[in-house]
């Protein structure tokens, strides 16, 4: 996500996703309300499908947090990417200090497998992420948010 992120940033993302699904590379969804308030969104990228995994991303409103709805939300999709899609494992990045992503990630039944050390930049700096992963093997041992 860029830094200081725009009305332009947003629309060139909305723009381009419809040729991103066309191609395979990332499925983005908006998460709304019955009265189409959007309350957050999530994802699928970094699709490998030789490896059979991809990673999945998501980010809540405000006023939307803590009540269960990003953990729901991530659940069907990933619960969809597993078995739809066909995919064998999915995995979820949060930083180390946002506690709120990774009891996100928990409730929604992925495991945590422990920290990458300077995985990805971010600003141009390399930053740590935790790693969860949710395989479609643990889809009959989790159970929903």
């Amino acid at each position: 996500m860029p830094h200081n992120y725009t009305e332009r940033h947003a629309r060139e993302f909305i723009g381009g996703t419809t040729t991103d699904l066309a191609n395979g590379s990332e499925l983005a969804l908006a998460v709304v309300d019955a009265d189409d308030r959007l309350l957050g969104a999530l994802g699928i990228s970094n699709f490998d499908w030789d490896d059979l995994k991809a990673e999945i991303g998501y980010w809540m409103a405000a006023d939307a947090r803590r009540r269960g709805i990003g953990a729901r939300a991530t659940r069907m999709l990933a619960e969809w990417a597993l078995t739809s899609l066909g995919l064998e494992r999915l995995e979820l990045l949060a930083h180390p200090e946002n506690e709120a992503s990774q009891r996100l990630a928990e409730r929604a039944g992925f495991t945590r497998e422990g920290t990458l050390r300077r995985y990805r930049r971010r600003h141009g700096v390399r930053e740590d992420l935790v790693m969860f992963s949710l395989l479609a093997e643990d889809l009959g041992a989790t159970r929903n948010p």
